[in-house]
């Protein structure tokens, strides 16, 4: 099957916010694309999160008429996509549910690394009021050149 995060969903950028649009939504998921604006109108979101994910834009047809789309961001396309059926979707569920448990596993093999040096994460903790994962990585790299006294190679 084919691995649908290599897909090109037509990922671009509003305002420096990724977004895909629903005509290439109806390209990929092999629907209408008057289909796609359907199912996007019938979704049961909040009107918030629909206002957040969801932007009414136009595209100009080869006819030189005027059309309707959607300008989507990542969790409205998600959202979106999740309800739909098919070999495409279902492979991108797959996908999509894969990433998610690579990265758990992820974050729990740093929080145990986090338990396994108390001293290093107690010390991270008290120098950065809310510390990111880098600084632990950061204290962590520089204690081993410390220790391994790490030289530059000649």
């Amino acid at each position: 099957m084919e691995n649908e995060l290599s897909v090109d969903y037509g990922v671009t950028a509003l305002d420096g916010v990724p977004i895909v649009s629903s005509r290439k939504i109806a390209i990929v998921f092999e629907k209408e694309h008057y289909n796609v604006l359907r199912d996007i109108e019938e979704l049961e979101c909040s009107p918030n999160f629909t206002a957040l994910n969801f932007e009414v834009s136009k595209y100009k047809d080869s006819s030189g008429k005027w059309n309707k789309e959607y300008l989507i961001t990542k969790d409205g396309f998600v959202f979106l996509v999740m309800g739909y059926r098919g070999k495409k979707a279902a492979a991108f569920k797959e996908s999509y549910i894969n990433r998610f448990n690579e990265m758990e596993v992820f974050i729990k093999s740093r929080y145990l690394a986090r338990l396994e040096y108390p001293e290093l994460t107690d010390a991270i903790k008290s120098m950065h009021a809310e510390p990111k994962f880098f600084h632990y990585s950061n204290e962590a790299d520089l204690i081993n050149r410390i220790v391994l006294v790490d030289t530059p190679h000649r």
